[in-house]
């Protein structure tokens, strides 16, 4: 992955002198009061939450004849710089190729801003992240995407125990017609135990498909998501408890099916004023357990706009429901706000 990052950003170093380039960026706070009930992990107390918010940014686009460039950088979770996005894209007539470490197919978010921007990831919204890929675009909205495949939460044993053969495979479309917004997704992995190092022969298929529909009437906009996944926190989405499990009796792979549904609504009540409500719900089954574990999220936001600063102040809930063994998980309360700067 760092030697594909590197390559992106020495042919973006070395057209740069011939190109026209946009520098950006944002720079967002955030100051919470988290209370949690006796039943969740954290216990039953109530934390303050303030700092700079670790998807802040600074990036430049650059555009030349033919193809545009980005290059993006923003903050680890240890407060490190990292790399968010490097990639280039050449036009081509009809069609266009990029590659380099950008987002998939499945990113279309809602706008809660708590926990840095957490868009109830995992509690209805499905999200890929940035990964490097080659990615096709092609006439009206179809894409088609070989991305580099995920390690993640085996079901038995290690990630030295399996053996890539084909990248991760993202197909989608983002279509308009009026003013609806049509997006749908699809994602494939597929990874192999190797024999000769561990002495099993299974393999994990991981597969996710969302629909995201828009729609935006003047000073209304709304968004609806809606997805399948098997297995699917085996290629790094978040979600319910949603990768494969080892059946030890059976000894083979047991798969693990999520589905998740999230609902965004919002107004432009002035030009600087926004009022806007989420919620989202996610439940996984697996035919080794005898319930299915469940999360649920909401939030209610205002948006206030002016020299170019945005107050975001909001409420929300985060509720863990219940585990596989009919365990309450407890719940998250939250309020605050985030103080965001794009320039």
């Amino acid at each position: 992955m760092k030697k594909l990052i590197f390559s992106v950003v020495l042919v973006v170093m070395c057209v740069s002198m011939f190109a026209q380039f946009t520098p950006y960026g944002s720079v967002r706070a955030n100051y919470w009061y988290n209370i949690t009930d006796e039943d969740h992990q954290k216990g039953d107390r109530t934390e303050m939450d303030l700092g700079l918010q670790t998807n802040s940014r600074m990036g430049i686009n650059w555009k030349g004849d033919g193809w545009n460039s980005k290059v993006e950088m923003g903050l680890d979770r240890d407060n490190r710089v990292s790399v968010r996005h490097a990639w280039v894209k050449r036009n081509y007539d009809g069609w266009a190729l990029s590659f380099g470490q950008m987002e998939d197919g499945l990113n279309q978010l809602v706008d809660q801003t708590w926990s840095a921007d957490k868009a109830l990831i995992g509690y209805g919204i499905v999200y890929g992240n940035r990964n490097p890929q080659i990615r096709a675009d092609f006439g009206p909205g179809l894409y088609a995407s070989l991305i580099a495949p995920t390690r993640n939460r085996m079901p038995v044993g290690t990630a030295n125990d399996i053996d890539f053969l084909i990248p991760k495979i993202n197909l989608g479309w983002n279509g308009e017609a009026g003013k609806v917004a049509l997006k749908p997704s699809v994602i494939f992995q597929m990874f192999s135990y190797n024999d000769d190092i561990c002495g099993r022969d299974d393999t994990v298929t991981a597969f996710l498909g969302a629909l995201t529909v828009d729609y935006k009437d003047n000073a209304f906009k709304s968004r609806l998501q809606a997805s399948f996944g098997l297995n699917s926190g085996n290629m790094g989405f978040d979600g319910p408890r949603n990768v494969a499990l080892w059946d030890a009796a059976e000894e083979e792979v047991s798969d693990t099916s999520t589905i998740s549904l999230a609902a965004q609504v919002g107004f432009d009540l002035a030009d600087d004023f926004y009022l806007g409500a989420g919620f989202g719900f996610a439940q996984s089954s697996n035919d080794l357990w005898d319930n299915d574990d469940a999360r649920m999220g909401l939030f209610l936001q205002a948006v206030l706009t002016g020299g170019g600063f945005k107050f975001i102040p909001e409420v929300g809930l985060m509720d863990e429901m219940k585990d596989p063994l009919d365990n309450k998980e407890g719940s998250l309360l939250y309020f605050g706000t985030q103080l965001r700067f794009d320039f």
